[in-house]
This record gives C-alpha cells, sequence and structure tokens, in this order.
C-alpha cells in the first residue's frame, strides 16, 4: 500500500471522527439549549479550494476525489456563504439541532 493511500484512509478517518462528533455534539447542545432560545447547528463543508490547499487541488490525487463528488467540482469558499446566512439569520429561526452539508453531494455517497 503506497504512502498516499493510507494518507488518504487516515484523513477519511480523521473526517469522519471529527463530523461526527461534531454533528453529535451539536445534536447534545441543541437539545440543552432549545429551552433558552438558543439554536445549535453544524454545517458539513465538503472539500473547498483554498490557498491553503492550492498544490493538493492541482494534485492528480484530488482529480480521483473531484470525480467522486456528484457535482463534479470542489466547493469555493462563497459557496458556504448561503448556508451560514440561512443558519444565522431569522430565516432559520426554527432550524436547531441540523447538520448541513454543504459538498456538492459527497456525503449522499456514504449514505
Amino acid at each position: 500500500m503506497s504512502a498516499d493511500i493510507t494518507d488518504m484512509f487516515r484523513l477519511h478517518g480523521r473526517t469522519a471522527l471529527v463530523t461526527g462528533a461534531s454533528s453529535g455534539l451539536g445534536r447534545h447542545f441543541a437539545l440543552t439549549l432549545a429551552r433558552h432560545d438558543i439554536r445549535v447547528n453544524a454545517m458539513l463543508p465538503g472539500y473547498i479550494a483554498t490557498d491553503f490547499n492550492r498544490e493538493w487541488i492541482a494534485s492528480e490525487a484530488s482529480e480521483r476525489v473531484r470525480t467522486r463528488i456528484p457535482s463534479r467540482r470542489f466547493g469555493k469558499p462563497e459557496d458556504l456563504d448561503g448556508a451560514l446566512l440561512l443558519l444565522a439569520s431569522a430565516a432559520g429561526a426554527h432550524i436547531t439541532g441540523a447538520a448541513l452539508a454543504v459538498d456538492g453531494g459527497h456525503l449522499l455517497k456514504f449514505i
């Protein structure tokens, strides 16, 4: 097994751990704080192309990942804006305990 594949599995394991933990923690706080009119939601961003990961985005490995995303593209930072505005505004006043995936459909591949 190559180092690239090993690193990929290690990354997916960490991602799954963090995603599951943040969703579970978010649900716990949503249940606990809803009676105080405090909303708690989680946003689950997919692969987002940024300056930080520019080299990886240009790599062959990222192309293999990109083709597994139903939208066939990596997100842009501004793709998160609508979800953030919804969850933080009065438009989302009755949304609590939600985990909103902003990932081009990537999580659907694992359901």
